[in-house]
């Protein structure tokens, strides 16, 4: 994945961060893995993983990318909520079910 799909902070709604922050932090406690854990099998620095499941801070989508890999997830919101982001990320990182409908 490209490493340009970087969001600075606030450039996202509010709700989004959010909301991708409680998924994050829901999918490592239903996996019992610690955070060190993770940083050491997706090598990504802990402060950005914490950042992440706060809701805080600047987004890069790579990063997001690389915990739902780990997790084996996807997050339950359209795709929309991403500008820029390819449509071809749906399938894989995006729940289809929680996609908005096309005009």
């Amino acid at each position: 994945m490209r490493s340009d799909y970087f969001y600075k902070a606030g450039s996202l709604h509010p709700d989004v961060s959010l909301e991708i922050a409680g998924r994050l932090f829901r999918l490592r406690c239903d996996k019992n893995v610690s955070l060190q854990y993770v940083v050491r099998q997706c090598k990504i620095p802990l402060k950005k993983i914490d950042e992440l499941e706060c809701g805080i801070g600047s987004l890069d989508f790579a990063d997001v990318a690389k915990l739902l890999d780990f997790y084996g997830a996807q997050l339950e919101m359209d795709i929309s909520c991403f500008p820029d982001l390819p449509a071809e990320r749906y399938g894989k990182y995006f729940d289809e079910r929680y996609a908005c409908e096309k005009e």
